[in-house]
């Protein structure tokens, strides 16, 4: 009898529609090849659930509730796919090495993250000129020049790609704009109190580019719970193009970041 292999997917933020769309894209690929796929699913981070619950202490569990992630040694996978764009919203940047290291001996396909040990496979989004193209339309095209930008976490290469091309459009068009102007989010819905940070601190601004739509669809309810028009009296962008992008009011305008695509490749 043949054998039916089995892939272990390592991800987390799984109410995220990114994530949602790399496991949907994962299953059915996996389905499609008859193979059998193991989801092991991280938690959000911390901050998502202290915004819902109300919790303002500094202590941060994270680590304990995804211990999930070593499980995998007892699932016994011929491969394993790490999503590592979401797991690192978890650890710090110099637990990178520490992490991947016990997974070295399996084959292994790291997402939204490059491989520098030459042993895996990386897939990760072309993050610079994506955001690039979007921060110089806003420039060039538009005439914007009081800009924010709402990045995502430190250590996540996206995050990093993405955070980089804005401070090069803004270099190239001898825009005004430094480290103030910038608030880091964690990529989720949570971050109100970010988003009115950059409000209140430039008031005058003329546009916020936000690292992905998740945080910029927070970006609009803010500003209309402050009276303020967004595509009269605000330019908001955003990263993904997840399938709330065209709903909103008015259309948010975004990157494609194609989740599903990514998935299945890998």
């Amino acid at each position: 009898m043949e054998k039916r292999y089995t892939i272990g997917v390592m991800i987390g933020n799984a109410n995220s529609p990114h994530t949602m769309n790399l496991m949907q894209s994962i299953f059915h690929a996996a389905k499609s090849m008859d193979v059998n796929v193991l989801f092991f699913l991280g938690i959000h981070s911390s901050y998502y659930y202290k915004s819902y619950f109300g919790e303002d202490t500094e202590d941060d569990y994270d680590y304990q509730f995804n211990v999930v992630y070593d499980y995998q040694a007892f699932a016994d996978a011929d491969a394993l796919i790490i999503a590592y764009g979401s797991l690192c919203i978890f650890l710090d940047e110099k637990e990178r090495k520490t992490f991947l290291d016990k997974y070295k001996d399996k084959p292994c396909v790291l997402v939204e993250e490059r491989d520098h040990s030459g042993k895996a496979t990386s897939i990760i989004a072309d993050n610079y000129h994506g955001m690039y193209a979007v921060a110089e339309h806003l420039v060039r095209d538009h005439g914007y020049r009081r800009f924010t930008y709402l990045a995502g976490p430190y250590g996540n290469t996206d995050a990093n790609e993405r955070r980089q091309a804005v401070f090069d459009v803004m270099n190239a068009y001898k825009v005004s704009f430094d480290e103030s102007r910038v608030a880091y989010g964690d990529f989720s819905s949570c971050v109100q109190q970010q988003v009115n940070q950059l409000l209140d601190d430039f008031p005058n601004m003329e546009a916020m580019i936000c690292a992905n739509d998740v945080m910029a669809k927070t970006a609009y309810q803010e500003c209309t719970r402050r009276g303020i028009i967004v595509g009269r009296d605000i330019a908001i962008t955003g990263y993904d193009d997840w399938e709330l992008a065209k709903t909103m009011n008015p259309p948010l305008t975004t990157v494609l970041q194609n989740a599903f695509d990514m998935g299945y490749m890998q």
